[in-house]
């Protein structure tokens, strides 16, 4: 039997209101059918494949790569490590995540394991509901991500198969070529798991990562639950 002590929710309630990428629409609900009516009830619902805490898959910038429903669930199942750079983001909107960040974890908590998701805390999900600090003015993108020297480390020299994030995106905002998604880790089937929440909640090392992303056949991206287990 899996001795579980913690599961720990990752993921960012969908609301209305959440924040989306800029000309992106919102979600939306409509209910079709209720209990006082109908004897049941069910929405239908309009959702942006990159909604809230959601997964990328290869195919959302690489041409002919991996749509989300081909990614072997093994992927989606794994060892999870927390590199937590919260104090250099305080007050660095445009903070890229760099191979120094990568050697200071490793130097506390050992090598980064091959096989496993590295999972970047940047303290900027406490900003969700303040959707001008979460991702900065209207048509000018600021929140912290990953550069693509310290994403290829992870990807092309650890041989980790995913990098998550607590904002909006795993490039940093400012950063228009999106280089991690097109150079560091989709072109080498990494996937990018952004939006996430609570990773503060996490330990650096020892933790289990569930990801469960919708299987939308042909899809770019899907919405996805995402738990940590701690043992």
């Amino acid at each position: 039997m899996i001795s579980v002590e913690r599961v720990i929710d990752l993921t960012r309630p969908i609301t209305g209101d959440i924040a989306m990428w800029p000309g992106t629409p919102a979600p939306s609900f409509e209910t079709g059918v209720t209990v006082e009516k109908d004897g049941f009830f069910a929405r239908k619902i309009h959702l942006w494949e990159h909604t809230g805490t959601h997964l990328d898959a290869p195919a959302h910038f690489i041409q002919g790569a991996a749509t989300i429903e081909s990614i072997p669930v093994e992927r989606l199942v794994c060892a999870a490590v927390v590199i937590d750079v919260a104090d250099r983001c305080d007050g660095q909107p445009d903070y890229a995540v760099t191979v120094q960040d990568v050697a200071r974890f490793e130097a506390a908590h050992g090598q980064v394991p091959r096989g496993c998701a590295v999972l970047l805390r940047t303290g900027w999900d406490a900003y969700g509901d303040d959707h001008e600090r979460y991702m900065g003015p209207s048509g000018d993108l600021h929140f912290p991500g990953i550069g693509e020297a310290a994403a290829l480390l992870l990807v092309e020299e650890r041989g980790v198969i995913g990098i998550g994030i607590d904002t909006l995106g795993i490039d940093p905002g400012n950063v228009t070529e999106f280089s991690v998604h097109r150079h560091g880790t989709l072109p080498h089937g990494a996937w990018n798991l952004e939006g996430l929440v609570n990773l503060e909640q996490v330990p650096p090392v020892g933790a289990l990562l569930i990801v469960a992303a919708l299987p939308l056949v042909g899809g770019s991206a899907s919405p996805a639950r995402v738990v940590a287990l701690i043992g």
